[in-house]
This record gives C-alpha cells, sequence and structure tokens, in this order.
C-alpha cells in the first residue's frame, strides 16, 4: 500500500486552503469528478462490487476506512513521514485522521 498516505496528506493540505470551501459547495463538479472516475478509475470495494462513485457526491463520502486497511494506510503515513517524504510540520497520522473526519462529515452535509 506504499504511497497511498499521500493522497490523504494532499487532501489534508487542500482542506487548509481557500480551494476546500468553494469546492465542497460546487456540485457540477463534483459530479464531474464523480463521473470521470468512474469511468477512469473504476475501483473495486473490499467485497468486489465495482464503487459508485455517484453515491461520494451524494452524501455518503467515506475518506476513512477501518480495521486492517485503517492499520496499513497508518503504517503508509508513517514510513513517508519517517523518510521526509512530507513537510517537515506534516501532522501525526492520529490529527491527520481527525482532519480527514472532519472533512468527510462537512463534504456529506453539504451534498445531502
Amino acid at each position: 500500500m506504499i504511497d497511498y498516505a499521500w493522497h490523504w496528506y494532499d487532501l489534508d493540505c487542500l482542506d487548509h486552503s481557500d480551494i476546500t470551501a468553494n469546492a465542497i459547495f460546487d456540485r457540477d463538479l463534483a459530479e464531474d469528478v464523480a463521473s470521470h472516475k468512474q469511468h477512469f478509475f473504476r475501483e473495486i470495494d473490499r467485497d468486489g462490487n465495482v464503487i459508485d462513485y455517484q453515491v461520494a457526491v451524494s452524501g455518503a463520502l467515506c475518506l476513512i476506512p477501518s480495521g486492517e486497511v485503517l492499520d496499513a494506510f497508518g503504517n503508509d503515513y508513517w514510513q513517508m513521514l519517517d523518510v521526509g517524504l512530507f513537510q517537515s510540520d506534516a501532522v501525526g497520522f492520529g490529527t491527520l485522521m481527525e482532519r480527514l473526519s472532519d472533512l468527510q462529515d462537512r463534504v456529506n452535509e453539504a451534498h445531502i
């Protein structure tokens, strides 16, 4: 799972810029991103089902996995932090998960 944590780090950085506030409420942007991702980056969930990205832009975005997947992402994040792939002021994994959980809630509330 190496390098997946980078995406979470990027989301957190974007969330602390002016981009996120506008993007969260841009319904057309959300629909376009979901459509593009569905077409070009199809993924399956842990049960083998194709992920429906339209669900994510309809109030059910899930940024925080659970169980073994969360543990693997945590290990990936700490490894990337240890080798200096993030800026020196990067937050710890627990703080990152709290911040992204907050982002997840704000996005979902905006798209219900």
